[in-house]
């Protein structure tokens, strides 16, 4: 190595020397910076770990906060992952699902999900995922940890995060009621639509029309019935005004005021004439009510129309009578106890609280021993086997129970009772009193007279079968005697021979005639006919018949026709109910026979023989007709016009032409088939020339005529009507029973017969609609019998229940004696002359022509029921006053319907409309107007009452 190589070595070691030393003094300054870097970088960590301390511990008081915020929201919130696993949730969860906090955290939301529903839920929550919808809601069923199914509604967001992934926001709120009340409203509306198709079918039933018109007045849509009643189509009604084209200028002045109540949402009810198509004047009663669309906008109206042309001429002024209870114990005892009836009262549990002397002599007891003790103990054991007694209601009332008695010596007593309720002044039931007839003596003749009965009828039946034999043993001696007197016209006679011959001829036709129509006709007239020749008025019967056949032509849509020679006498004589049966069979057949046209009776004066009159009858119709080969043989019994028309025996023509030939008249028919029929008949009545004297004794009259044994059953609860029909029955010879309520009806008839039953509607026990119901369907003998409807509503659904339960009419109340003496004898097929009203003045207030229609001249009678009314108004005026002051509406409106007719039995008319319209009033349950009219009533009635005082001295001095 040379010495230069070494120099350049040793240059290069001293330069790596300062090298290393400037590297070692750099190395050194950096270890220096890096060691106060580490501690700065220390320090900083120091800092920085403290503040992610801080921070920490500031995330978890606000994930506190935000837990505890969540907690208090009353909905269930659900934070889910991508797999819908429950990541967080809050407190109403728990309360809703009742899992833990800790439960519902290990749970994925399908599990929550009622199994039924889940494989659909799964479904629509992928399809959310897949779409681009911010936010999903579902409705579907949960089942908690109770396994109880709650229905939530859920609205459900989405965020996607970094990975793909997405993150899921619930808000589930619990909905289960507002399912139950959806589902309530669903059930609700489809009830609506059901019962508005049922409206609508009763409305068809009931021949209502149904009229819907909009609010500018234009008809929008109509029912069939509407087209009936107004005689136009549907395609002609549509789009018409209705108002400008079926009523007139009055009507429209009526509809527009209505109208105007529709557009303020206001029902009513009116009446106003509309004009048909033909032009004719129909009255109808319109049920008005607002129509509404879906938002309850009112955009027209409804209109429900009742034709009541036909009721509005037979309307009647109708008084309603309904139960009364009676304030009677402290008014009445004395005259119980002069008729021997003995009265107890008792509290509501049976005990003996206070009796007359009269049943302590009936039971042989000390009024000491009876104070106290039980009314069953009492009256004995036959109260326990009545269950009807034994469990009777404080609120009810029992009608002359028979009850079978033992006195304290062992006598034995047959007694009626009747027991009723009475209150105190807050309409309590305090107590029952008791009324005891001892009806021993007369149970003992009721067995005679049943004995006698017997007897009586066993003799009856032998004396028919015994004329029977004979009327028919007696043909062959009177075939032979006219066969005879046939023979003698062809021989040689003189004149007072002939004479003598045309006598027995004719008096042997008559008697073949009569003998004849006896065996034929036993069937429905009882085996005898007998011609009674009185005095009537032929125009009276004759409108009689016209107005009992209008109803049945207006039924059928047909026009019956009378016309009456004017020159026919006013007063004839001759068999009025011969002549009636006749022509109600001619009519009867006319009716049936003709489905359109009109039926016409017709009678004219053929001549004036000296003092009578010859008259020809004539029935005729616009019927089918009758073929030529039937009409020969149609008088003949059991020929019938065409079996495929009618039903019956067949015998209806033959009845007319034995009645006619009874009276000396024939029965002549024309008829052309499809054209109609013409029966007529001749009939030569005596002129009655006497003066007419309006005032005679025609009760007297009506007495006589009254002869046959007819039984009545009248059934009646009102005191005051059982007297006014008992009079009425008693001056007219009629053999009648009364029974006080439906119950008692039915037993009668089942123990006796009765020829007529006269039913009132409203009663206690049982009703009569019901009791006639179970009459006719259990009692087959009284299929036939006559059944009266007794009512003081007018009403049509009342008439309908009392025809359909099988009465056969209706009777309104207060009826005078000739409605009720025309009914009877309508039914029983009798001829009576008619009380004549004779006129007279109203008389301080009281209808003295309506009194003397109704009582006549007897004064006795009509002082009676004055006295009666006096006595019963102070009750029913109390009542009245209790039912007002505990608003007991339904109560004010049976008592005003019981007592109205009581006013027009006093003449009082103008009380009797003043109590109608309270009654009205309370069945409406019109406060205001009750006030007004029951004191405006009760002002009138204190004058009104004077006048009936004041009647009853006028009637006691003419008594005396």
């Amino acid at each position: 190595m040379t010495v230069q190589d070494i120099q350049l070595l040793e240059r290069r070691l001293q330069r790596e020397k300062a090298a290393r030393k400037k590297a070692e003094e750099i190395l050194e300054k950096k270890s220096l910076d890096l060691y106060e870097s580490n501690k700065e970088l220390k320090h900083i960590n120091e800092i920085l770990k403290q503040k992610i301390e801080d921070q920490n511990k500031e995330l978890n008081k606000t994930q506190t906060r935000l837990q505890e915020i969540a907690d208090t929201v009353e909905d269930t919130l659900f934070n889910m992952d991508h797999y819908g696993n429950i990541i967080f949730t809050n407190r109403y969860a728990t309360l809703l699902t009742g899992y833990s906090y800790s439960e519902l955290l290990k749970m994925n939301c399908i599990e929550l999900i009622a199994p039924s529903m889940r494989a659909e839920m799964s479904k629509k929550i992928l399809e959310f995922i897949e779409s681009n919808d911010p936010f999903l809601y579902l409705e579907f069923q949960i089942i908690g940890k109770n396994k109880k199914t709650i229905w939530i509604g859920q609205k459900t967001t989405k965020s996607k995060l970094d990975n793909g992934q997405y993150k899921f926001n619930a808000i589930a709120r619990d909905i289960s009621q507002q399912i139950e009340d959806r589902n309530r409203l669903l059930k609700a509306k489809t009830l609506l639509d059901e019962n508005e198709r049922k409206y609508r079918e009763i409305i068809a039933n009931l021949s209502l029309g149904l009229c819907e018109i909009d609010l500018a007045g234009m008809i929008t849509a109509v029912d069939k019935n509407f087209c009936h009643l107004t005689e136009y189509n549907e395609e002609e009604l549509i789009g018409i005004h209705a108002v400008k084209v079926l009523t007139d200028d009055k009507g429209r002045n009526v509809i527009e005021n209505e109208e105007i109540k529709r557009k303020q949402g206001i029902s009513s009810n009116y009446t106003v004439d509309i004009i048909t198509k033909s032009n004719r004047t129909k009255t109808v009663i319109i049920s008005g009510t607002p129509k509404y669309d879906e938002n309850d906008t009112i955009i027209g109206s409804i209109g429900i129309h009742f034709d009541i042309t036909e009721r509005l001429r037979d309307k009647q002024q109708i008084a309603n009578i309904q139960d009364e209870l009676h304030i009677f114990k402290f008014k009445y005892e004395s005259i119980l106890q002069r008729m021997q009836l003995g009265v107890i009262e008792t509290s509501t549990e049976g005990i003996i609280t206070k009796a007359n002397d009269y049943i302590c002599h009936l039971l042989e007891y000390e009024l000491s021993n009876i104070l106290g003790k039980s009314f069953n103990v009492l009256i004995g054991e036959s109260l326990k086997d009545d269950q009807k007694l034994s469990k009777l209601p404080l609120d009810q009332q029992i009608d002359n129970a028979e009850l079978n008695i033992e006195t304290t010596s062992g006598k034995n007593k047959n007694v009626v009772m009747s027991m009723v309720p009475f209150y105190d002044a807050e309409l309590k039931t305090k107590g029952h009193i008791s009324v005891i007839h001892d009806i021993s003596n007369q149970k003992r003749l009721h067995t005679n007279l049943k004995e006698a009965k017997l007897i009586a009828e066993n003799a009856q039946k032998a004396q028919k079968q015994f004329l029977a034999n004979m009327s028919h043993e007696m043909r062959t001696p009177l075939n032979a005697i006219v066969g005879m007197s046939h023979l003698l016209k062809n021989t040689d006679l003189n004149s007072e021979q002939e004479e003598l011959l045309d006598i027995l001829s004719s008096s042997t036709s008559i008697l073949y005639s009569l003998i004849s129509d006896i065996l034929d006709m036993s069937k429905i007239e009882a085996g005898i006919i007998e011609v009674q020749s009185k005095r009537f008025l032929l125009q009276k019967l004759l409108n009689n018949l016209y107005k009992t056949f209008s109803i049945r032509c207006k039924e059928k849509e047909l026009e019956l026709k009378l016309s009456v020679d004017p020159d026919i006498e006013e007063y004839l004589i001759g068999d009025e109910l011969l002549l009636n049966q006749v022509l109600i069979n001619l009519i009867n057949n006319a009716i049936k026979f003709t489905d359109h046209g009109y039926v016409e009776i017709k009678v004219d004066l053929v001549k004036n023989i000296h003092n009578t009159q010859l008259l020809k009858f004539y029935v005729i119709d616009t019927g089918c007709g009758i073929e030529k080969n039937i009409q020969e043989n149609i008088f003949e019994p059991f020929q019938q016009k065409n079996n495929t028309l009618s039903t019956g025996t067949g015998l209806g023509l033959t009845i007319i032409k034995r009645l006619l030939e009874i009276l000396d008249s024939e029965i002549t028919l024309v008829s052309e088939l499809g054209k109609g029929s013409t029966f007529s008949f001749e009939m030569q009545l005596a002129i009655d020339s006497s003066i007419s004297d309006e005032t005679d004794h025609e009760h007297e009259n009506i007495k006589q005529q009254f002869e046959n044994d007819y039984k009545l059953l009248v059934v009646e609860d009102n005191e005051m009507n059982i007297t006014y029909i008992s009079k009425l029955l008693n001056l007219w010879n009629l053999d009648f029973e009364v029974a006080k309520n439906g119950k008692l009806a039915v037993d009668r008839c089942r123990e006796n017969s009765y020829d007529l039953i006269f039913m009132d509607l409203q009663m206690p026990v049982m009703d009569g609609i019901e009791a006639t119901s179970i009459i006719r369907k259990e009692l087959p003998k009284y299929s036939k019998v006559p059944i009266i409807a007794l009512s003081a509503s007018t009403l049509l659904t009342k008439k309908k229940l009392a025809l359909s339960a099988g009465m056969d009419d209706f009777l309104a109340k207060p009826y005078t004696p000739k409605q009720l003496l025309e009914t009877t004898r309508n039914y029983l097929k009798i001829s009576i002359s008619t009380p004549h009203t004779v006129v007279n003045s109203i008389k301080s207030g009281i209808d003295q022509n309506y009194l003397k229609e109704l009582y006549g001249d007897d004064d006795e009678y009509k002082l009676e029921m004055f006295e009666l009314f006096i006595e019963r108004l102070e009750s029913n005026l109390i009542n009245l006053e209790m039912h007002k002051q505990s608003d007991d509406f339904q109560s004010i409106a049976k008592l005003c319907h019981k007592i109205k007719p009581s006013m027009a039995m006093v003449g009082l008319m103008d009380l009797q409309s003043m109590i109608e319209e309270l009654e009205h009033s309370a069945k409406s349950e019109d406060r205001v107007k009750i006030d007004h009219q029951y004191r405006m009533f009760t002002q009138a009635l204190d004058s009104k009452k004077k006048l009936v005082m004041e009647e009853i001295k006028l009637l006691k001095r003419i008594d005396e």
